[in-house]
């Protein structure tokens, strides 16, 4: 739980402080005056990134040299103080105010789950952003499962390079290649099967919590499509005159992919853009299901324009079914359909061009 927020030099926020609802935040304003902005500080300083696709040098406000977050935080019922600093030279995180000499030691400190429009790209986009949701939510939940992935991608490069230059002057010698694809092999069944084991959980999770926002959908079913499946340092090897020959690694987990279906049916061809965001949206809060079930602590959930393309059955829906243990934040041009709806204890955290207007809290 977030209980204080403070950024300095965010984009376009210079100075912002907030002190949110332990349960309900609505955070109201019109389109570009910040609404995203504020939910993307909380996804950063947790995940020591952005939500988006973006170089890190973007979150810095124009002008400045740095960007910082800071926020007072609860994390298994003690409090602590995160920091994260995104400087142009690089980032820094500390926790309780001791530096976190790697990224990856800091992240799993403060579990936030995020649904944006952006995300729709989940089913609609290409195999590399699925991979990403992938690699950022396992690694709230096994942090060392990102210092794996890193290592991979590390080896993965030197290969790439080994591959190159035996396309030209046979630079390198097979034994080098030999040592890497071992290398390579042994790391790429670690990730493969760290996703297989997650994705096996997250369906029986969206098995659950699709039919209490939409029950009237077909049910959702995940698979995981590795692009090898077993005996990797095999696979990689019967690949690689193919591989010197296109001067990469063509198959491992970079070139996995998740698949989404209705039953038997694909659902990208055929699903509504109404569909695909429910769809998109029951994945995040079994994400958030599974944050909870697996580490016994409540992630901080953060809904961007969520209202967008959902009927009032479903916009009720949602609202019913979060968790009440959960501090959620949930963007809106205007509280419009939610005045006839009975919420909970709530704040509305109004923003207008990059200032807090003011809270106002309720019950």
């Amino acid at each position: 739980m977030i209980r204080q927020l403070e950024l300095t030099h965010f984009r376009r926020y210079d100075r912002f402080f907030l002190e949110p609802h332990p349960r309900l935040n609505l955070v109201i304003g019109a389109n570009a005056h910040g609404k995203t902005t504020l939910l993307e500080a909380m996804y950063a300083l947790a995940m020591t990134r952005s939500h988006k696709p973006a170089p890190d040098e973007s979150l810095i406000k124009d002008g400045s040299e740095y960007a910082k977050i800071v926020a007072l935080t609860t994390f298994d019922d003690r409090p602590a103080r995160m920091s994260l600093v995104i400087a142009k030279t690089g980032k820094r995180a500390e926790y309780n105010r001791v530096e976190v000499a790697r990224l990856s030691d800091y992240v799993g400190r403060l579990n936030v789950v995020m649904f944006a429009p952006e995300d729709l790209d989940l089913v609609k986009g290409g195999p590399s952003e699925r991979r990403r949701f992938l690699d950022m939510e396992i690694g709230q939940l096994t942090p060392s499962y990102l210092s794996a992935l890193s290592q991979y991608r590390k080896t993965l490069k030197t290969r790439n390079e080994v591959l190159k230059g035996r396309q030209s002057d046979k630079k390198y010698d097979d034994d080098l290649l030999g040592v890497l694809t071992e290398r390579l092999a042994r790391q790429a069944a670690r990730i493969v099967d760290e996703r297989a084991a997650f994705i096996v959980e997250l369906d029986r999770m969206i098995r659950e919590v699709q039919p209490l926002i939409s029950p009237t959908d077909p049910p959702i079913h995940l698979t995981y499509a590795p692009s090898i499946s077993q005996n990797f340092q095999a696979e990689l090897t019967r690949r690689q005159h193919h591989d010197i020959r296109q001067g990469t690694t063509t198959a491992g987990p970079h070139r996995d992919d998740i698949h989404f279906q209705f039953a038997e049916t694909p659902l990208k061809p055929f699903a509504s853009q109404g569909q695909i965001r429910t769809v998109v949206l029951a994945l995040k809060l079994a994400v958030a299901e599974l944050i909870h079930r697996q580490l016994k602590r409540y992630p901080v959930v953060l809904l961007d324009d969520v209202f967008s393309e959902l009927d009032d059955t479903r916009q009720k829906n949602l609202l019913k079914h979060l968790n009440p243990r959960t501090q959620v934040f949930i963007t809106a041009t205007s509280l419009g359909a939610l005045q006839a709806i009975t919420l909970p204890q709530h704040a509305i955290v109004r923003i207008h061009e990059g200032t807090l207007e003011g809270v106002e809290h309720h019950g």
